[in-house]
Parts: structure tokens; sequence; C-alpha cells
């Protein structure tokens, strides 16, 4: 039997932060580096000159620009998954994209040739869908969503990132680095 696991797409495999900083400078001038995000609400974080509302417009617009195409892979990300698969892993893309970029999202995976490893899920109720799947193992970058995997009984692991470095210090989140880490787990669980 394969070993199913779950794998988030932004702030995971593809950098959301950066893109998002990018098209913000593009249609705002409003020049935000990745690093001074270090909150997940960017209207709240200090030196970003960014309301709610204006955040919500904005991604709004990203998601009409079908922008989630344009987003770099992590360093790791492609060679992890391929592993993964390599491995014989039943790998579930889980994100919580919204459906109008369930185009973009599917071509960009394609572009990075990504499409064929996995199945993609687009919804809000990760967890739920994980427990239905099956999926043993789960890496998100949100700890909302490890909470919830592990409330599950799903091992889940944080992927450590500037706005969750008060969670991914906290023993229970399971905190790894890249998805190389994720994949030494998987390695170990298999040779068990």
């Amino acid at each position: 039997m394969s070993t199913k696991v779950a794998i988030d797409l932004d702030g995971v495999v593809f950098n959301f932060t950066k893109g998002m900083c990018n098209f913000v400078f593009a249609r705002t001038g409003n020049e935000i580096k990745p690093q001074q995000i270090t909150k997940r609400k960017w209207h709240r974080v200090k030196d970003v000159d960014i309301t709610k509302q204006e955040w919500d417009e904005l991604f709004d617009r990203f998601v009409q620009y079908q922008s989630f195409e344009l987003l770099e892979l992590f360093p790791y990300a492609r060679e992890s998954i391929i592993t993964l698969k390599n491995m014989g892993c039943d790998i579930h893309f889980i994100t919580k994209r919204p459906m109008e970029a369930k185009q973009a999202t599917a071509n960009s995976l394609k572009k990075h040739g990504l499409l064929e490893t996995g199945t993609l899920h687009m919804t809000e109720e990760k967890a739920d869908k994980a427990q239905v799947i099956g999926i043993q193992f789960a890496v998100d970058d949100d700890e909302k969503y490890v909470r919830q995997y592990l409330q599950k009984d799903i091992q889940a692991y944080l992927l450590k990132r500037p706005y969750n470095t008060a969670m991914a210090e906290k023993e229970e989140y399971n905190a790894i680095s890249d998805l190389r880490g994720f994949v030494k787990v998987i390695k170990n669980h298999i040779q068990e």
C-alpha cells in the first residue's frame, strides 16, 4: 500500500509571498520585501502600508489575473515532490486557493512538471478532505491547518517561514525547513 501524503502549495511548493510582493509593487508602487512579511495578515505587518480592504482587493485582482500561474517554486520543491513520487507515494496537493484559480494552478503545476505527480484538491477544509482520502502525512505552512491535520490523527509538519516562526518553535508542530525534511520523514516511515 502506498503512503498517502498531502502537500500544500502556497508557502510550501510555490513562493506566494515573493509573487504577491511583486504583484503589489506592480499594482500600487508599494515596495514590500518578502522578509518583511512576518504575519499571515499582511495589513497587520509593521511598515507595510496596506489596509485590509486594499489587501482584499489586491488578492481578488491577483486571482482574476491568474497570477498563481506566475509563482516561482521554492528551492528543492520540485525535486522533493518527484522523489516522493519515485518512492511510490500517492501525492495530493491540497490548497485553499479559490476555485477561480483552479486552471491557473493546474497550468502552473504542469509548467513545472508536477501536474502528473499528484492530484489537485481546492478546499478550505483541508483536514476533512485529507481524512476522506486517507492521508497519512501532511505538510503545510499554516499552523491552523497543521493543527487541524493533527486533530484528525494525520502526521503533520509545519514548513518554517518568517510569518510562522513563533509557532514553528513549538514542538507539537513538527517544524521542518524545506520539503527535503518532509521527504526524510517519509523515507523513515517507509523503511520502518
